[in-house]
């Protein structure tokens, strides 16, 4: 017995060897059968693999070394991740790291010498785009109504083709926002974890750092394969790393970190196209409101201002039907709106596109509007459609700007976001800490918190910071999140909202109350879904909660209708993010006819500062933004600056002298007064021209010929101080008009 025992473990401890000892000789017989000599080949390279998610050891990575394209050497690393090679003739290799399931890590230029061991560690990512294949598929084969071939798009052309893959993202440490050529020379930087002398180049935008004492017991940084441009699937560094890897020592690649002013995104606005978004949603996007049971098409919009024609901010407003019962209530913006709907949410609507017509027209029904103040009532007994123009009541009431503003950010948390997340956190804490730092000149209290959400079944559904002063407790909780979870394309949005809307601690008065939601899929589709979804958004409007999505890569065009109804339906704006920062993958383009491209974190300042600024009242309203207003940036982005060819879709000019040629433009318009016809001439072409309330709060926009009247009729506006304003530099320079009735 004790024989057979002792036979065993003999027998047990040989094939232990032999494991561990395979690696190496499977790497010493490729190089005996490569024909080269073992003998004075004293080259060696070793290291680690690891999952760079989990930063556990990867077995079963196959390393390999190339000349060309012939393999001189191959390993595998074993359970703990280690790998060697030995007895390497000294020259340059390629070398590849591969692994099912994960992306190719590919290395060029390798110098391996006699006598000097290299240490290289490599962290593999896993391939999010092999992985989200089947649940693409699993979801392409969900019924979607066929999408309309009339949707409007940037130069009024059909969308370009796009990948809607929703969810194959790369891991968080890839990066794709590369130059597209490797600077002019070797960029050194400070060491890091003290080490001593170490070098840091930048080669093709990626971060080389050398370490000539190798110390294993360190963590080394990563050699990770990075995505260029979505659709590769590694990385190959070219011969600029040639010179960096003479000499032994131990080598990494690091992904530079994101960075606030990377993403891009542009901003709809419907109520601004009123008219386009009408004929979108009741033609290109018309198949969705059956989906989402949602229709923002009824409208009526009201506007609130003291005696000296002040706005009146943060005070509700009720749409009432001829029963005397409540259809619709909110509460008015900083420029003293209120956005009111009729018949908004639609179940298994069997209407007509001529019934629609005929709602949004208002023959149908009969609709007041009705606002208390002080104990008083003010009422408007027979409301028009917002297509007849824009009611206006008359308070009595004193000039007051509420001194507060809430601002949250609901963040999708999911897995589907890896390929973003991270740059959309260092967005977030530019923008709150840019709000926070233009807000020294006046007595603002600001507030911000954030919901941080994923999906049912996941390690959790929502996790709040509440609004609060302490900024730095909201900055602190966005940088602690990661993404994770999910796995079906539809996420807990209708969770995240109802959180936000019924338990965040939001301002019983604040002049603006916004809500910036982040997501890339909708909610899921179950009854209980959309109930707790109608009734957020109606919460929402009813607390003066502005509801703003910003939509990422995988988001489709169900949601973009979704996401663009609740923008309305709360008096919001529509954010989406665009290629031409290079993160992430494919962005779809909005139905729509232009818009503009901007940095993220402009845009959102640009949003949040345009929600919250109000007319001082100290100065007489008449007085307030004229000429050379800042309040609204209108941002264009340079090419050069993202390192990228942009086309913008803005109106060109065409080829005649535009107001960038002139020093001086001569804007006329008459009469001025206006009881709402209008005439403008300029001696220059503008190819964007804007009508701005006296908040700033841009209203309409136009194209102006130099030569060539431009003729408006602004009866539909209510009375007031409007401005007519034209992009100059980064500012906004204008002309004061006064409409009357």
């Amino acid at each position: 017995m004790r024989a057979k025992l002792y036979s065993f473990c003999l027998t047990l401890l040989v094939f232990t060897l032999f494991a561990l000892y395979a690696p190496f000789l499977n790497a010493k017989l490729l190089l005996s059968a490569s024909g080269k000599t073992l003998v004075n080949n004293s080259g060696q390279l070793q290291g680690t693999v690891t999952d760079a998610t989990t930063d556990q050891a990867l077995s079963g990575v196959t390393i390999s070394l190339l000349d060309g394209n012939k393999t001189i050497a191959q390993t595998t690393s074993n359970k703990q991740g280690f790998y060697q090679i030995t007895n390497l003739p000294s020259q340059e290799y390629r070398l590849e790291a591969s692994k099912v399931g994960y992306v190719n890590a590919t290395l060029y230029a390798l110098a391996i010498h006699e006598s000097q061991p290299k240490y290289l560690h490599i962290s593999m990512s896993r391939d999010k785009f092999a992985e989200s294949k089947k649940a693409d598929d699993l979801a392409s084969s969900k019924t979607e109504p066929p999408k309309d071939t009339k949707s409007k798009t940037a130069n009024n052309t059909k969308p370009k083709p796009t990948t809607e893959t929703g969810y194959g993202r790369q891991s968080k440490l890839s990066f794709s926002a590369i130059p597209t050529s490797p600077p002019a020379a070797p960029v050194p930087t400070k060491s890091y974890e003290s080490i001593s002398k170490a070098e840091a180049y930048y080669v093709d935008g990626i971060r080389l750092s050398k370490n000539p004492s190798p110390n294993p017991s360190r963590k080394p940084l990563e050699l990770t394969a990075i995505k260029i441009p979505s659709d590769s699937r590694s990385i190959e560094v070219g011969d600029l790393v040639k010179k960096h890897f003479e000499g032994g020592g131990a080598y990494t690649l690091e992904a530079p970190k994101p960075s606030a002013g990377t993403l891009t995104a542009g901003e709809l606005s419907d109520f601004k196209k009123w008219d386009l978004w009408q004929d979108i949603a009741n033609h290109d996007l018309y198949q969705y409101q059956q989906k989402w049971q949602i229709q923002p098409m009824q409208r009526y919009t009201v506007q609130l201002v003291t005696e000296s024609g002040f706005p009146i901010a943060d005070q509700p407003v009720k749409l009432l039907n001829k029963a005397g019962q409540t259809v619709w209530q909110t509460r008015s913006d900083n420029t003293g709106k209120a956005e009111l709907w009729a018949n908004l949410y639609s179940k298994n609507d069997t209407t007509t596109k001529t019934d629609k017509s005929e709602l949004i027209s208002g023959k149908n029904e009969q609709f007041s509007i009705a606002v208390n103040y002080s104990g008083k009532e003010y009422k408007v007994k027979k409301a028009h459609p917002f297509h007849k123009g824009i009611e206006v009541i008359t308070l009595d009431a004193p000039c007051y700007a509420p001194p507060v503003a809430d601002i949250a950010f609901i963040v999708d948390a999911t897995s589907s976001m890896g390929d973003e997340i991270e740059y959309l956190k260092a967005e977030l804490l530019d923008v709150i800490a840019r709000i926070k730092n233009q807000n020294t000149t006046e007595e603002l209290s600001l507030r911000v918190g954030s919901v941080f959400y994923r999906d049912l079944d996941d390690e959790y559904v929502t996790r709040t910071s509440p609004l609060s002063t302490n900024i730095d407790e909201t900055l602190n909780f966005i940088r602690n999140q990661k993404s994770g979870g999910g796995g079906d394309y539809p996420e807990a949005i209708d969770s995240a909202l109802s959180v936000a809307v019924h338990t965040l601690n939001w301002s019983s008065e604040a002049r603006a109350r916004l809500a910036f939601v982040i997501l890339d899929a909708p909610p899921h589709e179950d009854p209980e879904n959309f109930i707790r979804m109608q009734n957020a958004i109606t919460t929402a409007a009813a607390k003066g909660i502005r509801i703003v999505p910003i939509v990422c890569s995988g988001i489709k065009k169900d949601s973009e209708y979704l996401m663009r109804s609740i923008a309305l339906a709360t008096n919001g704006s529509y954010l989406f993010l665009t290629d031409h920062s290079r993160v992430g993958n494919s962005h779809i383009e909005p139905t729509t006819d232009k818009y503009d491209v901007n940095k993220l974190n402009d845009l959102l300042a640009q949003v949040a500062l345009q929600f919250i600024k109000m007319p001082n009242c100290q100065i007489p309203i008449d007085q307030q933004f004229v000429a050379d207003s800042t309040v609204v940036d209108h941002i264009f982005i340079a090419a050069a600056a993202l390192n990228a060819n942009i086309t913008t879709d803005t109106t060109q000019n065409n080829g005649n002298k535009t107001y960038n040629d002139i020093k001086t433009i001569e804007l006329k318009l008459y009469p001025n007064p206006t009881y709402g016809p209008l005439t403008l001439t300029a001696n220059a072409d503008i190819a964007e021209l804007y009508l701005a309330d006296v908040a700033g709060k841009l209203i309409e926009k136009y194209q102006l010929t130099g030569n060539k009247p431009l003729q408006l009729n602004l009866a539909q506006y209510p009375a007031g101080v409007y401005f007519i304003q034209y992009p100059s530099g980064q500012s906004l320079k204008g002309v004061k008009l006064v409409l009357l009735h």
